[in-house]
């Protein structure tokens, strides 16, 4: 490694040395908590930094303002909604968040690997629906447009909870497992990617989402 500086304009100049010899740390990490991860910014939904479509990306489709999200529907699946998705990084985690609907639309939290092998939990007005494979079939009823999602994984166990007020859960009576949705087997060197979609005609908000490992 070769020290470095950026210019005022933005580029990087080299600043010599020997870099065969030991360098001075350039930095030294604060002992009240030092840099801030940047998952802890993921309910601001920062797209494009923390956040980012899937292959489409569509930045005109989503307004992020106070903590809330305003998705736009798009396509008749998971894969054609084209989900926001962020890079987790851990084995074991789960996303959570409030759903407003708008519409004639079903919304959601996922895991994506690609457009064929993906999974989820979500919702319309009417029913509460367990995604896989880029199919949806009804596990319940929904009771409304708005109710709090909670999808978890732990080490490719999948398992989905619901509420209506964010405090009493109920758990799905499904699980899948995704182990097998990695290169090794399904190629696209992709990876699992935690998400949020939205479907149909109409916009869905998200807000008060969380990000927890365990």
């Amino acid at each position: 490694m070769e020290p470095v500086h950026f210019t005022s304009d933005g580029w990087i100049v080299a600043d010599g040395g020997d870099a065969s010899q030991p360098l001075p740390c350039p930095s030294v990490a604060k002992k009240d908590g030092g840099q801030v991860g940047r998952l802890a910014f993921l309910p601001s939904f920062r797209i494009g930094l923390d956040w980012r479509f899937y292959k489409n990306f569509s930045p005109g489709r989503a307004l992020a303002k106070d903590g809330t999200l305003t998705l736009q529907a798009q396509g008749n699946s998971l894969s054609s909604s084209s989900p926001m998705m962020f890079i987790a990084g851990a084995h074991s985690y789960e996303i959570e968040a409030e759903i407003q609907l708008y519409g004639d639309v079903k919304a959601g939290l996922c895991l994506y690997y690609n457009a064929d092998y993906n999974v989820g939990t979500g919702f319309d007005g009417t029913r509460r629906y367990r995604y896989r494979r880029n199919s949806s079939n009804g596990v319940g009823q929904s009771g409304g447009s708005r109710l709090w999602l909670r999808l978890r994984n732990d080490r490719h166990v999948v398992t989905a909870f619901w509420s209506r007020d964010g405090k009493q859960w109920q758990r799905e009576t499904w699980g899948q497992e995704i182990s097998g949705f990695n290169h090794n087997t399904l190629y696209d060197f992709q990876s699992i990617l935690p998400g949020v979609f939205c479907e149909g005609e109409g916009y869905a908000t998200f807000s008060n989402f969380s990000y927890r490992e365990f």
